[in-house]
C-alpha cells in the first residue's frame, strides 16, 4: 500500500510540473496586462475629461490599447481552457489555474485561484469596455483638413471606403487638423485610419475572443474522464 502511495504521490508531483508553463503564462499574461493598462490610463487620462483639443488624441490612443485588451482576452481564454483540459485529464481537484505569483506546485488555494480568475477577466473586460467606448467616439477625418468624411463611427467608415485611398495617409482615426488664428494647425499623436487593416485588426482579434471562448466552453462541458490515475491536489 504504501509502494501504491508513492507511486501517486509522485505521479501527482509530475503532472504539477508539467502544468506550471501554462499556470505561468496565464499569471504574467494577466498581472502583466494589468499593469500596463493602468499605466496607460494614468498617463493619458483615458475615462477623464481634458480640453477638446485633446479629445482626438485620447479616441486615437485607445485604438492600440483596445487591441491589445482584446488580444489579452483571447490569450486568458485559451490559457485557462488548456490548464482545465490539462487539469481534467490528470484528474486534478483544480481546474483553475494558480496564480504563481502566490501558489506554488505544492501549495494551493482555490480561493486565491478563482479571485485571480475573475480579478484577470474583470480588468481586461473593464478595459476592452473603456478602451471600447472611447474608440467608438471614432469619426474618420481627411489627413490634411478638418473635414469629416462622414458621420457617425459606421457612417464616416462608409464614406472613408467609398472615397478609397490611393496614396496613404489619406484619413486619420479622429480631427487631426483644426482652425487657429485664421491658420491650419496640427494635433500631434492622431493615428491613421488605415483602410487596409485597422479596424480589419480589431475584427481579427474579435474573432480571436469568440473562437478561445468557444473552446474553454467545449472543455468545461465535457464530463470528467474516469479516475484512472489518482486525484492531485494541483
Amino acid at each position: 500500500m504504501d509502494r501504491t502511495r508513492r507511486v501517486g504521490e509522485d505521479s501527482g508531483s509530475n503532472s504539477m510540473k508539467q502544468m506550471m508553463p501554462i499556470a505561468r503564462a496565464w499569471t504574467w499574461s494577466g498581472a502583466g496586462f494589468i499593469s500596463v493598462a493602468l499605466l496607460w490610463a494614468l498617463s493619458n487620462r483615458s475615462g477623464l475629461p481634458g480640453s477638446s483639443l485633446d479629445e482626438p488624441v485620447l479616441i486615437s490612443q485607445s485604438y492600440f490599447p483596445l487591441a491589445g485588451a482584446m488580444a489579452n482576452l483571447a490569450s486568458l481564454l485559451c490559457l485557462f481552457a488548456l490548464y482545465s483540459k490539462d487539469a481534467r485529464h490528470r484528474n486534478a481537484r483544480h481546474i483553475a489555474p494558480p496564480n504563481t505569483l502566490f501558489e506554488t506546485d505544492e501549495e494551493r488555494s482555490a480561493l486565491l485561484s478563482w479571485a485571480t480568475v475573475f480579478i484577470f477577466f474583470f480588468a481586461t473586460l473593464a478595459a476592452i469596455g473603456l478602451f471600447g467606448s472611447r474608440y467608438a467616439k471614432s469619426v474618420i477625418h481627411d489627413w490634411e483638413t478638418p473635414k469629416a468624411i462622414g458621420q457617425g463611427f459606421f457612417g464616416s467608415r462608409r464614406e472613408a471606403f467609398a472615397v478609397g485611398c490611393k496614396k496613404p495617409p489619406c484619413f486619420a482615426m479622429a480631427q487631426r487638423k483644426y482652425q487657429k488664428n485664421e491658420q491650419l494647425e496640427q494635433l500631434n499623436g492622431v493615428f491613421e485610419y488605415n483602410l487596409l487593416w485597422t479596424d480589419e485588426l480589431l475584427l481579427f482579434i474579435v474573432l480571436l475572443d469568440f473562437a478561445s471562448a468557444a473552446f474553454l466552453i467545449k472543455v468545461l462541458v465535457r464530463a470528467r474522464p474516469a479516475a484512472l490515475v489518482p486525484v492531485t491536489d494541483y
